[in-house]
């Protein structure tokens, strides 16, 4: 009886029913994090403290972590899965050492967070770095992504506040390109007058993952304003880059 009880108990361990509750990620997104303005930057910061004490954060965290990804159904779910995954480690990774100012004090010059294990994913160690790099980038090749991936940080990417799903991915991160691209503090900023174009500095960190598309202005002009376009295509512009603000995306109290 006992050895069966311990065959059962590894069946649901590998058992594709253990799949992430995406239902339980848009409620906790929906109670802890609010849009605002943080250091006169429009963001979507979260309520550290207080998602520090939910419990059923902790149980994310297990189902994300219980999660065999080569039992998901398409392309489109993994895809959906690292998005997530990579967003609500980076969340754990700062309530792990909360209270902090910045993901960046996590770390230190030897050992920066992003390169820390953060995430225990089918028995495979990852950090952040791994599922950006090493999973996303490498198997996707979806420039979307970089919009997507949210880096606790002020300047970086919003955090959605709905998880992504792998039915209609491609519509969330095109909504969340445009979005980005629509906020004049981080993402991008047109001064005509000046002929200068200012984009978000992290653009230029993967600049690669670009090329295909003729480059990063190219591959965001569908998503920008027709007038927008119209002048970029005179060539006539400089561009010049946000100064990235680390501190932490947080609601403050």
């Amino acid at each position: 009886m006992k050895k069966l009880m311990f065959f059962l108990l590894g069946l649901l361990l590998i058992s594709p029913g253990w799949a992430v509750d995406y239902d339980l990620l848009d409620s906790l997104l929906a109670k802890y994090t609010a849009e605002t303005e943080v250091a006169s930057i429009r963001t979507v910061a979260v309520d550290y403290p207080g998602l520090k004490n939910e419990s059923s954060f902790s149980e994310l965290i297990s189902q994300f972590e219980r999660t065999d990804t080569s039992e998901l159904d398409s392309e489109s779910a993994e895809l959906a899965f690292w998005i997530n995954a990579y967003n609500v480690f980076a969340i754990k990774l700062v309530l792990d050492h909360y209270p902090v100012t910045s993901i960046r004090d996590v770390g230190d010059v030897f050992h920066p967070f992003n390169q820390r294990t953060v995430a225990t994913i089918a028995g495979s160690s990852y950090s952040l770095d791994d599922i950006k790099h090493l999973v996303l980038r490498r198997r996707f090749e979806q420039p979307l992504i970089h919009t997507a991936l949210c880096s606790a940080s002020l300047s970086g990417p919003d955090l959605r506040r709905v998880a992504y799903r792998g039915q209609g991915i491609t519509a969330q991160l095109q909504e969340q390109l445009t979005a980005f691209l629509g906020n004049p503090q981080k993402g991008f900023l047109l001064d005509q007058e000046n002929r200068t174009l200012y984009l978000a500095s992290f653009f230029t960190w993967d600049a690669e993952d670009f090329k295909k598309w003729g480059g990063i202005i190219n591959f965001i002009a569908e998503f920008i304003s027709a007038e927008a376009r119209d002048f970029l295509n005179t060539n006539r512009y400089k561009v010049k880059y946000f100064d990235y603000n680390w501190d932490l995306n947080q609601i403050k109290h």
